[in-house]
């Protein structure tokens, strides 16, 4: 049963019936303008000019030395001048926006130990709940249901404050990219911690315990602390896994995009032939 679905559960006493928890209350400004300190880049707008540009010649250029040597007819031109330069400047944004994304990804470990910490405050906030015999949410699964229900809202609030005109593609990317390194952080802690799976901790836990849960904070803190060391351990490799993704679509789009040119380029040399 996940966050959202935990209904109120009737118990033994009379006591207080459970209460669902909110995750959206542990989103706070504070939290936002640190996200836009983090992730803000001052030269971003540089970035994206200087990439552009750099495509938009380099595109062109490339393209007039590979046909530099081949009976090109006229038509070919038409279409190579025009079709270049729209790659270049397509592109061009496009890599500037990874590379500003790259960039502010160096704080990638900040952002992720902040959703660590959350999880933890949202499992202290469990120990004070009677849950009777519900299933509560394992560590991974928490660690997921804070990133989608706090920080990513939160991520988008200061994307757009930090970026402004360019929030869009940028959120587009950072969704993808985070995701990526929280996913991945998922699936390594339990092997990097060699530890008990927490799932089955809190499955233990909750079944022998009826009303208030036992130390169930305790079982996240262990799932949550591994989490840090491995991403302590890692480093700056979580640019890489983060952002790897983006970059694989990237260089496939820009081959499937340059599929005219080489059929051109093919149909070009054919022509030369006597």
């Amino acid at each position: 049963m996940s966050v959202s679905d935990l209904a109120t559960l009737p118990d033994d006493t009379d006591s207080p019936e459970v209460t669902t928890i909110n995750l959206a209350d542990y989103r706070s400004k504070e939290m936002v303008d640190q996200l836009v300190e983090l992730i803000s880049v001052p030269s971003a707008i540089g970035k994206v000019f200087f990439n552009t540009l750099l495509l938009i010649v380099g595109i062109p250029v490339a393209c007039y030395s590979l046909f530099s040597s081949s009976t090109l007819s006229l038509l070919g031109w038409v279409f190579l001048g025009p079709y270049s330069l729209v790659l270049g400047l397509i592109f061009g944004i496009i890599l500037g926006l990874l590379r500003v994304i790259s960039t502010a990804m160096k704080n990638v470990e900040s952002i992720l130990s902040m959703i660590l910490d959350i999880t933890d405050r949202a499992a202290l906030d469990y120990d004070q709940l009677r849950t009777g015999n519900a299933k509560l949410p394992t560590g991974p699964e928490l660690v997921e249901q804070v990133y989608e229900q706090v920080m990513l809202p939160m991520l988008e609030q200061a994307v757009k404050q930090a970026f402004s005109i360019f929030s869009y593609p940028i959120l587009f990317i950072y969704r993808r990219s985070i995701h990526s390194a929280v996913r991945f952080m998922i699936k390594r802690v339990q092997r990097f911690s060699k530890s008990k799976p927490a799932d089955k901790e809190i499955e233990v836990e909750v079944i022998s315990t009826r009303g208030k849960i036992a130390k169930y904070s305790d079982t996240i803190k262990k799932y949550t602390s591994s989490a840090k060391q491995w991403i302590a351990h890692v480093g700056g490799k979580l640019r890489f896994y983060a952002m790897r993704p983006m970059y694989v679509v990237y260089i496939i789009a820009m081959l499937v995009a340059l599929l005219p040119v080489g059929l051109l380029r093919y149909w070009a040399s054919g022509s030369d032939i006597p």
